[in-house]
């Protein structure tokens, strides 16, 4: 196996496998000649957005496999997606942790070349419902009409908001009850008759930034409003899968955790995951 830090000659003789070190996108395409049909390119890391201007992953394949930590598949496979991000901290007036979270999580999907519409819920000015008719018959508000048109828009939704009691804050449990109107999200079940799931084919991240250490939350409190989130309100409408990112002691958090957890995000965004 040969070992390149930071650059390749193409020159050098056909090998069964190469390194790439360097994340830059055009170093594969070079690695790929430079191994036997069936040979195998590893890469510690890449931006996929150059690479695909170079090579499509049907020529990889007949050159040989690429590998970036799980499989060569699922590294090409991952096409670019419409992902809308909902952040959902009541809070206008000053920016939060969870901002720089969604913001981070936004800005690096954008620049792997997915599609991202970001969605601030203390920006929109909408009512809270007070009956069960109006949520069954009423209108959605004119504010909350162009969310409904984002999330049936979307491929995967990354939710991000502070645990506030012991769950979400009533601003994006408002916005949940107002958008997720029998129609819109499912179909009323008449009698015995289970309702439909109409929001199905979409993915979803949750992302909860809270006070107390994570670990507390989820195994002493079992994160039973996450939980209850996951089953009752998304699963319930046909999200699925849906993943959980769960961020504890904030407040006290040092730089370096905040840029770690920055890094993750964006790690997530550029995914779509």
């Amino acid at each position: 196996m040969e070992q390149k830090q930071g650059c390749f000659d193409p020159g050098q003789p056909i090998s069964q496998s190469r390194v790439i070190f360097a994340p830059v996108g055009e170093l594969v395409p070079l690695a790929l000649q430079a191994v036997r049909k069936g040979g195998r390119v590893v890469c510690g890391g890449y931006m996929k957005s150059h690479l695909k201007r170079f090579l499509e992953f049907d020529q990889c394949v007949a050159i040989g496999r690429f590998e970036n930590g799980s499989s060569g598949q699922q590294a090409f496979d991952m096409k670019p997606k419409r992902i809308l991000v909902i952040q959902g901290h009541p809070d206008q007036c000053q920016s939060h942790f969870g901002h720089a979270l969604s913001n981070a999580y936004a800005k690096a999907a954008s620049e792997h070349g997915h599609e991202v519409r970001y969605l601030c819920l203390a920006s929109i000015d909408f009512p809270l419902l007070r009956s069960r008719s109006d949520w069954e018959d009423g209108e959605v508000p004119e504010s909350l009409v162009s969310a409904q048109k984002d999330i049936l828009w979307a491929q995967h939704i990354a939710l991000f908001f502070p645990l506030w009691l012991g769950g979400m804050p009533a601003l994006l449990k408002g916005f949940l009850e107002q958008v997720a109107r029998p129609g819109f999200a499912f179909t009323s079940g008449k009698g015995n008759v289970l309702p439909a799931k109409l929001l199905g084919g979409r993915s979803a991240r949750i992302v909860v930034t809270m006070g107390m250490p994570a670990l507390v939350y989820r195994w002493y409190y079992r994160a039973h409003s996450i939980k209850a989130m996951e089953r009752n309100i998304l699963g319930f409408v046909g999200i699925n899968p849906v993943h959980e990112t769960l961020i504890g002691a904030v407040e006290g958090m040092s730089e370096e955790h905040r840029v770690c957890w920055l890094r993750k995000l964006a790690t997530l965004g550029a995914k779509a995951a």
